[in-house]
């Protein structure tokens, strides 16, 4: 009530003398009976007449003359209203009291609104200041010191827990708690209404809960359960083709939302019938349950002592701060051994190669490209193709293709094929003559292959001479590959070069470091009479844009071309089962590993060697189901051991001198991978990317171009699924 009456004094003008309200704020201070209050109350206006008002200083002698200390009730009444303010400081004065706490209590006041107005910016992390400061003010009443020394305590230890917890579950508790403390305190604050109770406690823990809630969604949103299943036993029946399964069902995310699971399904081919288990369990993170289940099995499962299943789960995601149940389904496959198989270690010899390293002449490890090689050898030794592009995305195997056609061609005994191979990414970055430099290497590279023929005479200086003493390096190698035919050992030779990275000859002239009338040059070169020189070069998947350069086409016309895809399925098929022949593939799940890698042999040995440790160190079995595979596939995507976004250049990033940038590109790739992460294919009007048209159907067009994502109609998708599930995750 007093409360009430000194927000109606704040804005009443009462000079003139008091109404009775005044009278009564003071009686209920002093020591008086209801029954007195009331016969007050009854009287007439004779006591609002003269100068006693209500004898004011009676009913104020009254209230100090009690026990109780009332200073801090009369500081907040003279505060409401300036002439009370003046009325009882001239009572105070006249009786001698000290009138000091009158003063200061304005001064509290708004430091306590300044605390509020900072606690307001950020009420889950400044609740406590606040309410400390609180503890050490004069200001509060008693039903407020209550609240803050008792409710608020617990509130703040509560609050401690929900900022530091780093489980769902001890967010959770520590939230609940919150809630519950703040609604038990605010019925209490509203119903005993106060200034600082009323005015800044009561809005601070209302804006606390509505704070809290809104983080505790947001942390909700992030913690998705992960719903895993374990076979901790499995037990044939005699006679029979049925076997039981002992299954953990276990809500595994360290912290996660809660789930409420209603129905689990299992299916799959080696199952004469399918299973449909009617169940009622709410899992919380971390927890399980164990459950029974019986399995009839086909004859070729039985027979193969293993059989593969399809755990299909019906649950419910519940959500605490939005009260919401979402339903979902989710499939887990499992492999299930029906004997105890023994264990050897499983050679990996997929590790070698899963960093992208090349492969020398012969390698077991290279699989494929047979056509290209056949085609690309005869060429050479027939003389109907002088210059050879090979051009791919970046780790498709472009320098091992070389290596093994280089080690073809120089076992050829038949014929006299003299080889040298090199790189362009060689090439000092200080060097001032890059044209002498490229040209030089050349003759330099042929040198052992030279002397592999019985020519020991020829050496680096001998060459060095020949580009010393000629400026012009086009005419310096010419002279050296005459020279060469002068030798009688070599008189018959056909000389072959190798030069990979020929796309960084792309980026120096548009660097303005080699002059764009290079490839005139070297067409004029390899085309003089008696110059028996051939060159085989490979480059990254941007080489069109070098090849249809004004100044560039013309001449790339001499050279065929050889685009470089990935493997097709039966040479993938070998590089997957061929170097692990000991590993049993079951219900062909090799062929998911195809359909993760689309043939690419990069990524298919990063899968493949992934999956040989995890046969190894953690399954200890060389059998391999769905289950298996997808695992896999999630360690490969997932958490601490995911693979690095650089493993992706090769899709992501373009050639250096490439007029696309990979911010663009993988804005692009994520937008597709989000609308068909349950496959098909995208429409360019569906993605969802803030480009124009024209600039959003340049970057689809040159992703098509270098093979990164298919077409089908007017649909996009992308090739390599291991990368769209690794995007969608990362």
């Amino acid at each position: 009530m007093r409360y009430l009456l000194r927000l109606a004094y704040r804005i009443k003008t009462i000079e003139n003398g008091f109404d009775r309200t005044v009278g009564l704020y003071l009686m209920t201070l002093g020591d008086y009976s209801a029954s007195e209050i009331d016969m007050y109350m009854r009287r007439d206006d004779m006591y609002m007449r003269g100068d006693n008002h209500y004898k004011f200083e009676d009913l104020l002698k009254n209230i100090l003359s009690n026990e109780v200390d009332n200073t801090l009730e009369l500081t907040l009444l003279a505060e409401s209203n300036t002439d009370i303010k003046n009325r009882i400081i001239s009572e105070y004065e006249k009786i001698g009291k000290n009138i000091d706490a009158f003063e200061e209590f304005p001064t509290i006041v708004n430091e306590v609104k300044k605390r509020y107005s900072q606690y307001f910016a950020n009420p889950a992390f400044n609740f406590m200041s606040f309410i400390s400061y609180l503890q050490t003010t004069t200001i509060l009443l008693d039903n407020e010191k209550n609240v803050v020394k008792n409710d608020s305590v617990k509130i703040v230890s509560y609050l401690t827990d929900f900022n530091t917890g780093q489980k769902y579950n001890v967010i959770l508790d520590a939230y609940n708690n919150i809630i519950q403390k703040i609604d038990a305190v605010i019925p209490n604050l509203s119903s005993h209404p106060s200034e600082i109770g009323y005015e800044t406690i009561l809005p601070a823990l209302k804006l606390l809960k509505n704070s809290i809630h809104d983080k505790f969604a947001e942390i909700e949103q992030r913690v998705n359960p992960t719903i895993s299943i374990d076979i901790l036993e499995s037990v044939g029946m005699e006679d029979t083709n049925s076997t039981e399964l002992k299954v953990e069902i276990r809500n595994s995310g360290d912290s996660a939302r809660s789930v409420h699971i209603s129905n689990l399904k299992v299916t799959g081919d080696d199952l004469v019938e399918d299973n449909d288990i009617n169940i009622d369990v709410r899992l919380s993170a971390g927890e399980e349950r164990l459950i029974n289940i019986e399995l009839h099995l086909c004859d070729t499962a039985v027979e193969e002592k293993i059989a593969e299943v399809n755990f299909e789960i019906e649950y419910d995601d519940i959500y605490i701060a939005t009260d919401q149940r979402i339903s979902k389904i989710c499939n887990i496959y499992k492999t299930i051994n029906l004997e105890i198989r023994s264990f050897t270690e499983i050679e990996n010899r997929f590790r070698q190669c899963a960093g992208g390293e090349e492969l020398e002449p012969g390698d077991t490890m290279f699989y494929g490209r047979n056509n290209i090689i056949r085609n690309i050898q005869e060429a050479i030794l027939t003389g109907t193709k002088n210059q050879i592009a090979i051009y791919g995305q970046k780790r498709s195997g472009k320098s091992s293709l070389l290596n093994q056609i280089k080690g073809r061609l120089e076992s050829d005994e038949s014929n006299s094929i003299i080889c040298g191979k090199f790189s362009l990414q060689g090439l000092p970055a200080d060097e001032l003559n890059p044209v002498k430099w490229i040209l030089e290497s050349i003759a330099k590279y042929l040198l052992p292959g030279i002397r592999n023929h019985g020519v020991g005479t020829l050496n680096k200086p001998v060459v060095s001479k020949f580009f010393s003493e000629e400026p012009d390096a086009f005419i310096a190698l010419g002279d050296f590959i005459e020279y060469l035919n002068t030798i009688d050992n070599l008189k018959n030779s056909h000389f072959v070069i190798f030069i990979d990275e020929f796309t960084y000859l792309y980026q120096l002239i548009k660097e303005g470091r080699v002059k764009d009338d290079f490839m005139r040059r070297w067409i004029a070169l390899i085309e003089t009479p008696g110059i028996n020189l051939q060159a085989i070069v490979a480059a990254q998947d941007t080489f069109p844009h070098f090849m249809n350069e004004s100044y560039a086409s013309n001449y790339f016309n001499k050279f065929s071309k050889e685009p470089l895809s990935y493997l097709n399925k039966e040479e993938a098929l070998q590089l997957i089962k061929n170097p692990i022949e000991s590993v049993k593939f079951h219900n062909h799940s090799e062929e998911l590993i195809y359909d993760y890698t689309s043939g690419s042999a990069f990524f298919t040995q990063i899968f493949c060697a992934k999956l040989v440790d995890f046969l190894n160190f953690e399954k200890n079995t060389n059998v391999v189901g769905k289950e298996e595979i997808e695992t896999v596939a999630e360690h490969l995507c997932t958490g601490t051991h995911r693979l690095e976004p650089s493993t992706f250049e090769c899709l992501t990033k373009e050639a250096d001198g490439s007029d696309f940038n990979e911010a663009d590109n993988i804005r692009v790739l994520k937008a597709i991978a989000e609308r068909t992460r349950a496959g098909g294919h995208v429409n360019i009007e569906d993605l969802n990317v803030d480009f124009s048209q024209d600039k959003l159907k340049s970057v689809l067009d040159n992703l098509y171009a270098r093979r990164v994502i298919s077409k089908q109609d007017e649909g996009y998708s992308i090739n390599v699924k291991l990368f769209v599930k690794w995007i969608l995750n990362n």
